[in-house]
């Protein structure tokens, strides 16, 4: 269900960004970022399924590694943000704690657009039954 949700909802996004691009006069610029595109675009040039899977794969492959970076980029703002508030003797052990690498994967993760929405919906199930996935992770 979750793939459903996540389709269906990036789907309308993608669409509303390129329309935005596309009625803005900024069709260069999205040619540019997507080269096979712009092999597409040209005068009768012939589009192949194999073209358009992959073109969906690096636009998608693109959104997730941008997704993740800001999720975690988020993340380690909001920890350093709170150690600033903390007494100075309790901070680096406060920083250690949170900026381990398996909570930095967990921020990466939970709090990206494209993963964590379906991995918070399986947690509003999971968590009254016993299973909390970030009480897990730490």
């Amino acid at each position: 269900m979750s793939f459903f949700a996540k389709n269906a909802y990036m789907g309308v996004q993608s669409i509303t960004e390129v329309a935005a691009m596309v009625t803005k006069g900024h069709t260069r610029m999205l040619l540019k970022g997507v080269p096979i595109l712009k092999d597409m675009t040209g005068w009768g040039s012939a589009i192949k399924p194999k073209d358009l899977d992959d073109m969906h794969s690096m636009v998608f492959g693109r959104e997730l590694v941008i997704s993740t970076g800001l999720a975690t980029a988020g993340y380690v703002a909001m920890k350093y943000s709170q150690a600033s508030g903390m007494p100075k003797d309790q901070r680096e052990k406060f920083l250690q704690q949170a900026l381990d690498p398996k909570m930095l994967a967990y921020a990466a993760i939970s709090r990206s657009s494209h993963i964590g929405a379906p991995l918070g919906l399986l947690n509003i199930v999971a968590a009254p039954l016993g299973f909390d996935q970030g009480v897990e992770i730490r």
